[in-house]
């Protein structure tokens, strides 16, 4: 039993197709990702897969840990899920999903915040390949 959960949560997580990375979860599809900072830029790229998990919507007065890398958003809808609070942001024409805790600040609509994607999955031909943004990896080099 336990075998088969760890390969399905591998096969939602780390999907080889643009099938199963659209197909599992709720998704935004992206055409140019490029307005998301520090991530790789992949040749032929057809899209851009965000999931809610991927993005952190912040107050403009709360700590961002990355906040170079965040991008300015708007806040459009947010609707109370149970456990956590959806938030839909528009970042330059593109409307996302993020979630916030309850224990978190609310945010209103009409709200500028910033948006920062931890990873995004890119979709080549049938291919999907996962992008982390290089701002994580960059917080962990040592100098």
């Amino acid at each position: 039993e336990l075998n088969r959960r760890e390969h399905l949560l591998k096969f939602i997580h780390n999907p080889k197709t643009a099938f199963t990375a659209s197909f599992f979860g709720e998704t935004t599809f992206v055409d140019d990702y490029s307005k998301f900072h520090n991530f790789e830029h992949i040749e032929n790229v057809e899209k851009a897969i965000v999931r809610p998990e991927f993005v952190k919507v912040t107050k403009k007065n709360e700590v961002q840990k990355y906040k170079s890398s965040a991008s300015h958003g708007v806040t459009k809808n947010v609707l109370f899920r149970g456990d956590s609070i959806e938030v839909v942001v528009d970042v330059d024409g593109t409307e996302l999903k993020a979630r916030r805790g309850l224990d978190e600040q609310a945010i209103e609509v009409g709200e500028e915040v910033d948006v920062f994607l931890y990873r995004i999955f890119v979709t080549v031909g049938d291919k999907a390949y996962l992008l982390d943004n290089k701002s994580i990896s960059e917080d962990s080099l040592v100098i």
